[in-house]
């Protein structure tokens, strides 16, 4: 091999590398070669995967840069981003220009208009939606460690509830094959950030990832049609946000509501819907009980204790509800629905000590709009 000059004298052994040596996506370059004691921009891609580079001048002057992908954004040997991934061919002819004379990588370049329209359209067929699915979530699924789904240390768990996550994972599963088996359903899952413990993660974000992660149960398509509600703290906010939520969506209320949950929870959410005074008859309300979870007679003293409140404060407004609810909200959020569903912020501010002095059912015109096929139910 021929001595190289003078000022590169600290090159030294020619090496031929393959790419999956370097890098991790082979099928992005055609060919890697490099001297081991080159800077890492050296390290380019000749046409000719079996061509090697003998001189650093050869390096230098006669290896062109290629387009890199747009995800690349560093030097995976350390040395500056500008190095590596130019978005444009160069030739560099001196070190000195390899090491000084580069322009800073450009920005990513916009998202074409193509996929701005699919984008629009997307969300425009939600208008088209008419059946609110709704999973409450209980718990924060977090996935930090490489663990199956089901293992508790996946989870932001109470004590109580260790052992409940394939309990959550059958819920969350459910309501993707209810979504899946109705195509003018909207999914949502409803939970607030209510954990300190996991960050400012919503319980309703966390089932959606947990959705993601197991790719939909095969029903990918669902998740084009599956949202959040992340500001419930409790079961009643569950509904009653899920139908906010529902509204600020499609830009029209539901005419059907389907819940997934714990079995035993059949009954209070039940009230929920006596308390908002929707409709059950005419396929208006269903509530599918999917599993108990494990130790079902625990579960069920606490369960007796919390409908016990909620028969005495409906909307859950008094002591010791509302207590529970700013227990639940270590991040102090505030819901927007009065503002995004007008229609209903009057129900949404609503206490049960105002529902009491009030008359028991809605005038007759709001009646006949709540049952009508237009599903207006303007309760307010």
């Amino acid at each position: 091999m021929p001595s190289p000059p003078a000022d590169q004298t600290f090159w030294t052994r020619p090496l031929t590398l393959k790419m999956n040596r370097l890098f991790p996506a082979p099928s992005l370059w055609d060919g890697v070669i490099a001297n081991d004691s080159q800077p890492a921009s050296c390290r380019y891609f000749q046409k000719n995967a079996d061509t090697e580079i003998t001189h650093p001048p050869q390096c230098l002057q006669n290896t062109t840069r290629r387009q890199p992908p747009p995800d690349h954004n560093e030097c995976s040997l350390g040395w500056p981003k500008s190095c590596k991934y130019l978005a444009e061919k160069l030739v560099c002819e001196t070190p000195q220009q390899h090491l000084f004379g580069m322009k800073p990588a450009p920005s990513i370049p916009a998202r074409p208009r193509q996929m701005e329209r699919k984008l629009k359209l997307s969300s425009a067929s939600w208008q088209r939606l008419e059946k609110l699915i709704l999973v409450p979530g209980h718990a924060v699924y977090h996935g930090k460690r490489r663990l199956q789904p089901e293992d508790d240390r996946q989870w932001v768990l109470k004590s109580y509830q260790k052992g409940e996550p394939p309990c959550y994972i059958e819920h969350v599963r459910r309501g993707v094959e209810l979504a899946a088996s109705r195509p003018n359903s909207l999914l949502i899952f409803s939970g607030g950030q209510t954990r300190h413990e996991a960050g400012p993660i919503s319980e309703a974000q966390s089932y959606w990832m947990l959705a993601d992660r197991l790719s939909w149960w095969g029903k990918v398509e669902v998740s084009q049609r599956a949202t959040t509600e992340e500001f419930a703290r409790d079961s009643f906010e569950n509904l009653l946000f899920g139908i906010a939520r529902f509204k600020e969506c499609t830009g029209h209320f539901p005419t059907t509501i389907e819940i997934v949950g714990w079995k035993f929870k059949r009954e209070r959410f039940g009230l929920h819907r006596q308390a908002i005074r929707w409709p059950a008859g005419n396929g208006r309300y269903y509530y599918y009980g999917v599993n108990d979870p494990p130790d079902l007679p625990v579960s069920n003293d606490g369960e007796a204790a919390t409908r016990a409140e909620f028969e005495k404060d409906p909307f859950g407004t008094g002591e010791p509800l509302a207590w529970k609810r700013v227990l639940r909200n270590p991040f102090r959020r505030q819901f927007p629905y009065p503002l995004t569903c007008p229609e209903m912020a009057g129900l949404l501010r609503r206490t049960t000590a105002e529902s009491a002095k009030s008359s028991g059912h809605l005038p007759q015109s709001l009646a006949r709009a709540r049952d009508s096929a237009a599903v207006r139910w303007p309760y307010t």
